[in-house]
């Protein structure tokens, strides 16, 4: 059993015992009381989780390709960047990131990216991307140029895929299959999206 397991055990436990307490306790006024009490912070908590759940649903989830967007060879090298697929996001302070995935999981790059930051200044749909939710995804691998405005779960979901399908030191002919149909899926997903 998780640690997080037994103190969700440790806490229902308590609870059920609280109110096995409660039921016996003579007083029918101050039992009534609790009851009311306890009713409007389980009530609270519903409100909460649904406040939670509504923003979550909120968050931008479609994939949007930029077809008509794209970085030179010069500019991508500028970028200092050891492999050919990246993803840009801005942090909290709306400093431009850029991240990039590794059989060890994202690595953050610490380069200056001024010259990306002109570049994205001068598209509207990327300077509008949604701070820490969304992320300009940039695939160089193969002949294929790809760029999309995708939500970062979608980066961090592809993070996961190379390091779960990483394999020896080149990575393996799996990675390969295994990024290729992450971006045919997330150009699928783009097509219905724009359609729908």
């Amino acid at each position: 059993m998780t640690e997080a397991r037994r103190e969700f055990t440790r806490r229902s436990e308590r609870i059920e015992e609280l109110v096995r307490r409660l039921e016996a306790c003579g007083d029918l006024t101050l039992r009534a009381v609790a009851q009311e009490l306890l009713q409007a912070v389980i009530e609270l908590h519903g409100v909460a989780l649904e406040r939670i759940l509504d923003h979550v649903a909120e968050l931008p989830q479609c994939v949007r390709a930029l077809s008509d967007f794209s970085l030179s060879d010069f500019e991508w090298a500028e970028l200092s960047l050891p492999i050919q697929l990246a993803y840009f996001y801005r942090n909290a302070d709306g400093r431009l990131v850029s991240s990039y995935p590794s059989p060890a999981g994202a690595i953050e790059s610490e380069l200056s990216f001024e010259s990306l930051q002109e570049v994205i200044d001068r598209r509207a749909e990327l300077c509008n991307m949604e701070t820490l939710v969304e992320a300009l995804l940039v695939s160089r691998v193969g002949n294929e140029q790809r760029y999309f405005i995708a939500p970062i779960d979608e980066c961090y979901r592809l993070v996961g895929l190379i390091r779960t399908k990483w394999r020896g030191l080149s990575g393996g002919t799996e990675v390969l299959g295994a990024v290729a149909g992450f971006f045919r899926e997330l150009q699928a997903r783009a097509g219905r999206e724009r359609h729908a």
